[in-house]
């Protein structure tokens, strides 16, 4: 089997997983909450991964600033 399939149908298995888990714990704690910790739990995976794999943080301004303007557009997404 191809590996665009395989990965595509992990996406669709996880992405589905996700949605049906997140609307139940919406109902039950909140929405902003399970947003919150979805986030959470994303940027620790990234950072653990960062880590595993010997990444740094990066230092060039230009990334810092659109990270956090991107950071500051997804907050304001979710808000809304």
């Amino acid at each position: 089997m191809p590996v665009g399939l395989l990965t595509g149908l992990a996406a669709a298995l996880s992405w589905g997983t996700l949605d049906l888990i997140s609307a139940l714990a919406s109902r039950r704690i909140g929405s902003l909450r399970v947003t919150t910790g979805m986030q959470l739990v994303g940027a620790s995976f990234v950072w653990i991964v960062a880590r595993v794999l010997g990444r740094r943080v990066p230092t060039d301004p230009f990334v810092l600033v659109g990270g956090a303007l991107v950071g500051l557009v997804g907050v304001c997404a979710y808000v809304s």
